[in-house]
């Protein structure tokens, strides 16, 4: 059986498409075409058919030959309380890469994207932050969301626990801890620190287009995200569609619709939010060692209650 040895557990929305596609595209390394198998979080619920079973997960490494590396990524691994066990009771020497962004960042765009896939269906985001406690319940989750235990937006992002489980598992010399920031800034020189991470020829130069942009959304990606999401074979239907005709789609829907969320966070509840994670983001810093100055709010603002 050929087992994965390295994996991208997270977060969601930090950068991990385009790692995937740099880093499938290295002599050295075999990545599935399923990128997220989310075999190892049972603990999220996630609907089965977004999780492979055993047999499944098995042969989408079929096809990996003499690949030094062999790596998945699977972006709610990180959030997930069982995870870290889960992989380290499968592939002891495993290497993790984890992936982290500002919060109210990480939020803004995972509230857009799981709109876009018909697994939130409150516009507003600070209305769906406001659900949280009645979330955690059970109640007001979407009908038919895959993903019933991935809307508590602001424990997504307390990143710190999360972080210190790989540790405690895997030990912080087998765990490699990426800004977003410096990915975005400097992909060439972040992504050769992690080819020398995962021990493979660090001379190799990738594509490096980034993928999968956050963009607003509009009144028509709505109503086709709500027939995907009811109708199977729609939704199987656009999957097959070639890329080039989604990647159209993508570029000049912004033409075919009001808007209906705008990419943009309001300043004000950008803020709010900022201030709200200012403590966790100093702890985070300061463990990680790591200068977060960026992600913290330094003006006095009203409490956001939620």
């Amino acid at each position: 059986m050929t087992k994965p040895n390295f994996f991208i557990v997270g977060a969601p929305k930090c950068g991990t498409t385009s790692l995937y596609y740099y880093l499938n595209q290295h002599p050295d390394i075999f990545m599935p075409d399923n990128k997220e198998p989310q075999r190892f979080c049972p603990d999220l619920e996630i609907a089965s058919d977004w999780v492979l079973d055993q047999k499944d997960y098995t042969r989408i490494f079929e096809k990996a030959r003499q690949e030094k590396r062999i790596g998945e990524a699977s972006t709610w691994y990180l959030y997930s309380n069982e995870s870290a066990r889960l992989i380290k009771e499968f592939s002891p020497d495993a290497k993790i890469i984890i992936m982290l962004r500002n919060p109210v960042d990480l939020i803004n765009s995972l509230h857009l994207e799981l709109i876009n896939q018909g697994n939130e269906d409150i516009l507003d985001l600070k209305q769906a932050i406001k659900l949280e406690p009645q979330r955690k319940l059970g109640q007001c989750v979407p009908t038919n969301t895959r993903l019933p235990n991935c809307l508590i937006y602001t424990e997504i992002v307390n990143f710190k626990p999360q972080i210190e489980r790989y540790f405690q598992y895997f030990g912080r010399d087998a765990v490699k801890v990426i800004i977003f920031d410096d990915f975005k800034s400097n992909v060439l020189e972040v992504y050769q620190e992690i080819l020398d991470f995962l021990d493979v020829d660090r001379n190799f130069k990738p594509d490096l287009k980034p993928q999968r942009t956050t963009r607003s959304l509009n009144s028509v990606d709505l109503y086709l995200k709500k027939i995907a999401s009811q109708n199977k074979l729609f939704s199987r239907f656009v999957e097959k569609l070639p890329v080039e005709v989604r990647d159209f789609y993508r570029k000049f829907s912004v033409f075919l619709g009001s808007r209906v969320r705008d990419k943009n966070l309001d300043e004000d509840l950008s803020a709010l939010l900022k201030a709200k994670f200012n403590s966790q983001n100093e702890e985070l810093s300061e463990f990680l060692n790591r200068d977060l100055t960026s992600w913290l709010e330094h003006q006095k603002v009203k409490e956001m209650k939620v």
